[in-house]
């Protein structure tokens, strides 16, 4: 082979290496945007279940001229709020569980009384991957009784180094302010 051929095709095999390595770093960038799509689809789904809300708060008169008594198995079930919030850390603690989540730390925030209804929040830290936490959402949201993301922060995990594999998706660090509702007959 003539020099001048080697050193042409030195440089395709590089540029074809080059172009190789650029196509493989586009690959989290494509999951990303899979899993940030999901996300919003899920948040849509959110807003949805808010409104639904919304519309079952109205006053007790009205509630029970339009729509009846609220059905007892959308509500935490417990004699007490502290009960209700008990409920709900288990409740959250197995769906995240179950979908492959390490939780790393559980917060009671305040609770707060809305007409005859308890209402109890809960900040609940984990690690969990990406799919995992779309199970984990659509699980909450969709679940009775019924429970809403308040807040979601995601953030990639230690140093935010991507994998190479394909099919290994990065754990993400996740803090979730869910919200139940329980109609409790007694005081803490």
């Amino acid at each position: 082979m003539k020099p001048a051929s080697s050193a042409l095709a030195a440089y395709a095999a590089l540029f074809a290496v080059l172009l190789a390595f650029g196509a493989l770093a586009t690959i989290p960038h494509a999951l990303s945007q899979r899993a940030s799509h999901e996300l919003a689809e899920m948040l849509n789904l959110h807003s949805t279940l808010e409104r639904r809300v919304a519309m079952l708060r109205k006053s007790s008169e009205e509630r029970e001229e339009s729509t009846g008594a609220l059905p007892e198995k959308l509500l935490l079930k417990a004699p007490t709020a502290g009960i209700a919030e008990a409920q709900l850390q288990k409740s959250l603690t197995e769906i995240l569980s179950d979908h492959g989540a390490e939780v790393t730390s559980v917060e009671f925030l305040p609770r707060e009384k809305e007409n005859e209804l308890d209402k109890v929040r809960l900040r609940v830290s984990a690690r969990i991957g990406l799919e995992g936490l779309r199970n984990v959402l659509y699980a909450i949201e969709a679940g009775t009784p019924l429970l809403f993301i308040e807040q979601l922060s995601v953030r990639p995990h230690g140093d935010g180094v991507r994998p190479v594999s394909l099919g290994a998706m990065p754990r993400q660090d996740v803090t979730l302010v869910v919200l139940g509702y329980a109609l409790c007959s007694a005081e803490d």
